[in-house]
């Protein structure tokens, strides 16, 4: 009954271990050995004890013990479980350091003006063609003002409203139409069934044909009076003529209009045009007359509305707006390519100082795991040597134990011995090679550092270079004013 639980326990030690064994096999690390752990695990005292009281081993027996070759076994296999780290650790170093190469980097940051210089080019290149269309575009612009200026002797520039300017003048032209509504309203509530609200609806719509027809005059015929061909002056004067004849005809169209909705309003629109045919100035109410002078005092503020919403001379505010335009779309296209150009610089010089500095990191990590790797030599050495100790100190257990138990027995030969343990291959630690290509890359990155001012220097003189291939095209569209954002918007 007793022998089944001892039986049970190693049996379940022996799987314990085994597990144990398995794991360290696939993962080897420089676990350490305790004597007095192996002795426990391995019941070194009580099998010590037992074999001696039995006068075992033989006084005469030359080979070792069964627990002695157990011992052994146990150091063998950390042993290996030692080499085995040691290979698996030269192997992964071996692979990180290879990895952590900076000669890459060293060689690109080597080149990066001359890089540079390629890209800027051909940057350069891909936009010149639709730049220079552009400069050429502006350019004809130009030259039209210019003739344009000279043919009728202008020697000033166009005076072309902004953005904001040309809000305030259409703004102005719906306040005319609000306003005049408002003021006519009370002429023509009188008339109406449904009074001032009705009055309003209808004031309003006059007033804007009343306005609307005096801001088209003045934007679009009056301007010919001042026009130098004689011609076109002589046409001026003729539109100045029939715009002061329309404008009339309007405020005495609304005049009559009012008039003949006290009279016949169902009808108001028809007597209201035969008696403007008839008798145009017969007006016969004094309130009629006070409305013909505000419709027309509208009409002249929307006719100069009209007549400054862009330059008073004829054409000239277009055709300056068109050489804006075109001036504008040019420089914003040259100034965009000058930004992408510094970027480009910028983006250079900024990853110049990152593969420094990526460089130097590399070599320090490289130079860490080559002591490492250098270092765990030291720790195979010291490890296999603790292996040697520990099994030396097991052995001097056991027999001491053994010989305390032997009743006056001589001990076997085999105790005054130690065994030879197995030959292990030797991992190769050596890192001359890594060194050579380490001190390789070292120097190839202090030749950079030397360089690195030049480097830079090189990268200015070429965006310096490109950038001035840009001058000359901003020559072309100098010769009149320059444009804003404001300008080409309005």
């Amino acid at each position: 009954m007793t022998k089944q639980p001892n039986l049970l326990s190693r049996l379940w030690g022996w799987l314990t271990s085994s597990s144990k064994r398995t794991s360290k096999s696939k993962n080897p690390d420089l676990y350490a050995l305790s004597d007095i752990e192996i002795a426990e695990e391995l019941g070194l005292r009580k099998e010590a004890a037992r074999l001696g009281e039995a006068g075992l081993p033989a006084p005469n027996e030359t080979q070792l013990s069964g627990v002695e070759a157990q011992i052994v076994h146990r150091i063998e296999r950390a042993r290996l479980d030692y080499v085995d780290w040691a290979n698996i650790r030269i192997q992964i170093l071996s692979d990180d350091i290879s990895r952590l190469d900076a000669q890459p980097l060293i060689n690109r940051a080597r080149q990066a003006d001359e890089e540079f210089s390629r890209t800027a080019s051909a940057l350069l290149d891909e936009r010149e063609t639709h730049i220079r269309s552009l400069a050429r575009a502006a350019e004809q612009r130009d030259i039209e003002l210019t003739e344009f200026k000279q043919r009728n002797r202008l020697n000033r520039d166009a005076h072309c409203p902004t953005g904001t300017g040309l809000f305030f003048r259409f703004a102005l032209l719906l306040l005319l139409i609000f306003v005049e509504g408002i003021a006519n309203a009370f002429f023509f509530a009188q008339g109406i069934a449904t009074g001032l609200i009705g009055g309003f609806l209808t004031a309003t719509s006059l007033a804007f044909l009343n306005v609307t027809a005096a801001f088209l005059q003045g934007r679009y015929t009056v301007p010919f009076l001042l026009h130098s061909h004689p011609v076109l002056k002589l046409f001026g004067v003729v539109a100045c003529i029939v715009a002061s004849c329309l404008l009339l005809t309007i405020g005495l169209g609304i005049s009559h209009f009012r008039e003949a909705l006290s009279v016949d309003a169902e009808n108001a629109a028809q007597l209201a045009v035969a008696t403007l045919k008839v008798s145009p100035f017969a007006l016969q109410d004094v309130m009629s007359w006070v409305l013909l002078g505000v419709s027309f005092l509208f009409a002249i503020i929307a006719l100069f509305d009209g007549l400054f919403l862009t330059d008073t001379y004829p054409f000239y505010g277009s055709k300056t707006k068109r050489y804006i335009k075109a001036k504008f779309e040019f420089e914003e296209e040259l100034g965009d390519l000058r930004q992408e150009l510094n970027d480009l610089k910028e983006f250079f010089l900024k990853q110049l100082n990152d593969d420094i500095v990526q460089i130097q990191r590399i070599l320090t990590q490289r130079e860490s795991l080559i002591q490492t790797k250098d270092g765990s030599r030291a720790r195979l050495a010291t490890a296999l040597q603790d292996a040697e100790h520990c099994m030396r100190s097991l052995l001097a257990l056991f027999r001491q134990e053994n010989q305390l138990h032997r009743k006056g027995l001589p001990p076997p030969p085999s105790f005054a011995s130690l065994p030879d343990l197995k030959r292990l291959p030797t991992p190769d630690f050596d890192v001359a090679a890594d060194r050579r290509s380490l001190e390789s890359q070292q120097r190839a990155a202090d030749e950079l550092t030397s360089r690195l001012e030049t480097i830079r220097a090189s990268i200015q003189t070429a965006f310096n270079r490109e950038f001035d291939k840009l001058k000359p095209l901003g020559t072309h569209v100098q010769h009149n004013q320059n444009p804003t954002a404001a300008e080409v918007t309005a």
